[in-house]
This record gives C-alpha cells, sequence and structure tokens, in this order.
C-alpha cells in the first residue's frame, strides 16, 4: 500500500469556522495543516462539540478549546489552543471483573 502526504494550507491570517472536523492521516504519511505564510498564524473555530484528530502535523494555527490530538501528531510550532496529550487513563481496582 503506497502511502501519500497531504498538506492542507489556511490563509494566513483568516479565520473559518468549522462544523465537522475529521482529518486522519496515517502512520508515515501524516496530514500537514498549516499557514499559506509561515510564522503567521490561521484561525479554526468549532462552536460545538469537539474534534478529535490522529496523525497530523500542525503550523501556525490558533484554535478553539475543541480541538484535541493525542501522541500521533506534532506539534510543529506556533500553535495555540491545541490538546496534544495522551488520553486519560483511567485507573482502579479490577480485580471484582476476574
Amino acid at each position: 500500500m503506497t502511502q501519500y502526504a497531504t498538506t492542507i494550507t489556511f490563509e494566513a491570517g483568516s479565520t473559518t469556522t468549522i462544523t465537522n472536523f475529521t482529518m486522519t492521516g496515517e502512520s508515515g504519511a501524516p496530514v500537514t495543516i498549516n499557514s499559506s505564510v509561515s510564522g503567521t498564524q490561521f484561525t479554526l473555530t468549532k462552536p460545538t462539540g469537539t474534534a478529535n484528530v490522529n496523525y497530523l502535523s500542525i503550523q501556525d494555527s490558533n484554535v478553539s478549546s475543541a480541538f484535541f490530538s493525542n501522541l500521533t501528531s506534532t506539534d510543529l510550532g506556533n500553535n495555540n489552543g491545541w490538546n496534544f496529550t495522551a488520553p486519560s487513563v483511567v485507573q482502579g481496582n479490577f480485580s471484582s471483573f476476574f
């Protein structure tokens, strides 16, 4: 299977409102999202819900707090609002289930 890299470039300084954001690359072929002018952010807003993405390379963006990426994505710098963290782990005593 051939993997292709994809780049989506937003106009520098622009604001884009989205309602459904489902973007996922692949291991070894992440989707890159960036600004048309390096060092100048674009803005993405999502009025409701959250956007969970995987395998992205992200640079020069400003997003609302509804954008989450796990450790499969890369912060290339100059990003605000993204949550680049691993999912929380539920801890507890599960011995009663076995």
